[in-house]
């Protein structure tokens, strides 16, 4: 039996939230009802709290993403996870500039949804470990354009015991998948549940550009940002707990005046720089509608409720 306390991602993910995990793991509420992450992405915050939920929990997780190769991976991942690494094995083997660009073609001919499942997730976690700075891009068609970054994939015994872990931790819990947008499932919301949102981030950040091209057509900037906050206020009214990561800017700062929220200084570097790459330093913030504890220094026990 694998050990499904250290479970993480099984695919690189511009964005994700890993260096976060114990502060939004410090920060999450001690007792809450269902789990809700509608930004999935690499999934690094769900697979910890689905980790840190013991199997007798009764507890349903609600995974969504709108980008339809994230959720048919981890299908696959979950139904499968032998079928998908062998489908990356044998891309990994076959690695070299024009296969790439051949493979990522898949989708130009309108039969990628006609591919199987397996297939379709090792492409997914192929074309991310051999792509510039594991760069998932779309243009606005739903092609993706990610460009060759490697001469090699690293695809080693390492990540397939990854990929089998998540196998088991899916199956270990009551976890629904659906490709949609985020607000598609606030009607499956209820007070007491937790949610997380992780939303590309606001854009107007100096020196910085945006990245969120990861699905067609991206997002459009302050006006989305806006969206994600009447959102969370919608879910505060109904009593929901909600934790939202961004970047710390002009608009955040506008946006969440007066909520409760905790930074964390971090050097960015995939997606964020306008010089080529070069890491820069940034302060991320987690907003919340509950006290942050950690944030204010507090030791006791934490006892929650929306504000």
């Amino acid at each position: 039996m694998t050990d499904l306390s250290s479970v993480k991602p099984f695919y690189p993910w511009v964005g994700g939230k890993r260096r976060l995990l114990d502060l939004i793991q410090a920060n999450t509420p001690t007792e809450f009802l269902n789990f809700h992450e509608p930004f999935l992405g690499g999934g690094a915050v769900a697979l910890q709290v689905m980790a840190s939920t013991g199997v007798d929990t009764p507890r349903t997780y609600y995974l969504s993403d709108l980008n339809a190769e994230v959720i048919v991976t981890w299908e696959a991942v979950r139904d499968d996870p032998e079928a998908v690494i062998s489908e990356v094995r044998g891309h990994a083997a076959r690695h070299e500039r024009r296969y790439f660009n051949a493979v990522r073609q898949w989708d130009r001919n309108g039969l990628l949804p006609f591919r199987s499942p397996t297939e379709r997730a090792g492409r997914f976690i192929y074309l991310l470990r051999g792509c510039y700075r594991a760069m998932w891009e779309e243009d606005d068609e739903g092609f993706c354009t990610s460009a060759f970054g490697f001469d090699s994939v690293p695809f080693s015994a390492a990540h397939e015991r990854t990929i089998w872990a998540v196998h088991e931790l899916l199956n270990a819990r009551d976890v629904v998948l659906t490709t949609q947008p985020f607000k598609a499932g606030e009607e499956f919301i209820r007070a007491a549940d937790f949610v997380y949102l992780d939303p590309p981030y606001a854009t107007d950040v100096e020196g910085h550009v945006a990245f969120d091209a990861y699905v067609a057509g991206g997002t459009d900037g302050k006006q989305f940002q806006t969206l994600v906050r009447d959102y969370i206020d919608r879910l505060t009214f109904g009593g929901a707990y909600a934790l939202a990561s961004n970047r710390d800017s002009r608009s955040t700062r506008f946006l969440y005046d007066g909520w409760n929220q905790i930074d964390r200084q971090l050097m960015w570097s995939l997606g964020h720089s306008t010089s080529g790459g070069n890491p820069h330093s940034g302060t991320e913030k987690l907003f919340a509608n509950y006290l942050l504890y950690v944030a204010l220094g507090y030791e006791q026990e934490r006892k929650l409720s929306p504000l």
